[in-house]
């Protein structure tokens, strides 16, 4: 996929006026290296022709900039995203593959199966992304950038350390999402479950978060920019989620639970509490009642 060489400098010239990034995104400016305009700017001046590949105008990946290399990433997706406003894109359809090596995918995306992203892997998608009857599965290392919404109707699988994903649009995910390495995504997020394990990486949502559960087991940095619709959560790191009092937190959770019986009348550590809960979840057995799509939702008997 390729952009219009005129629109991009147009984009750049105002930016950072909010009219070409999503609302919350000039909160992320201010731990941002003042440089990443200057990078974009000076990436474009190095290729040629009227149409730009979007792949060329990302920044680039190494060990030097692991860090880093997300929130520079997303910034720039945004850009990109708003000079791709009119573009006509197209919609591929294929079964679920392998991600190796680094690809661009010219347009909207949709899938049946699993997406596997081999580590060290790179997939870019100037449009939106839908897997039907799939993961989304995260290896070491691998970077999947998003240049609009992104509809997953199994789990997102991310265990890793080093990886990165991200989402200029909303992240809508059925059943549950782990995540261990960098996500950033754009407008809302929402999935019934969450665990966001402990790790030096960091959840940037600049929507809202809407989810039955919530546990965030010190993921560094990270936050929430919108409003949000959380029934329980537990949160070490994530900053800008109203929370409940314990015992309404508790409450909420007994009624979104399959079995509300699994949470005790006395809960003295909530971590420990939930333990059980994610076991399941990762032994794919339903915990949520209700007639939602997803294997995570299963009617009270």
């Amino acid at each position: 996929m390729t952009i219009a060489r005129a629109s991009l400098s147009s984009i750049l010239a105002q930016f950072p006026q909010t009219s070409s990034l999503p609302q919350g995104a000039e909160r992320l400016l201010e731990d941002t290296p003042a440089d990443i305009i200057a990078a974009l700017t000076q990436r474009l001046e190095e290729t040629s022709g009227e149409r730009v590949a979007v792949r060329e105008l990302l920044p680039e990946f190494g060990a030097a900039c692991a860090q880093d290399w997300s929130t520079r990433a997303f910034l720039n997706a945004m850009i990109l995203k708003a000079a791709l406003e009119g573009e006509s894109l197209k919609t591929s359809r294929r079964k679920g593959f392998c991600n190796e090596g680094a690809q661009e995918l010219a347009a909207h995306l949709v899938l049946t199966g699993d997406l596997t992203m081999s580590p060290g892997s790179e997939l870019v998608i100037a449009g939106d992304l839908t897997i039907k009857e799939g993961r989304l599965l995260m290896g070491e290392g691998a970077r999947l950038v998003v240049l609009g919404d992104v509809v997953i109707e199994n789990d997102w699988m991310d265990e890793t350390q080093w990886s990165s994903a991200c989402i200029t649009g909303s992240l809508h995910i059925q059943c549950a999402l782990f995540t261990a390495g960098d996500l950033h995504v754009g407008k809302d997020l929402i999935s019934p479950f969450i665990h966001a394990a402990c790790s030096s990486n960091t959840l940037k949502v600049l929507g809202g978060i809407s989810a039955k559960m919530l546990i965030d087991d010190e993921h560094k940095g990270s936050a929430v920019f919108g409003q949000s619709d959380v029934a329980f959560a537990i949160v070490e790191e994530l900053q800008g989620l109203d929370l409940h009092a314990d015992d309404v937190n508790l409450q909420n959770l007994r009624d979104v639970l399959l079995f509300p019986e699994l949470v005790g009348a006395e809960v003295v550590d909530f971590f420990e509490m939930t333990e059980k809960l994610i076991e399941m979840v990762e032994d794919k057995q339903p915990i949520f009642s209700g007639d939602a799509p997803g294997w995570i939702f299963a009617a009270r008997a």
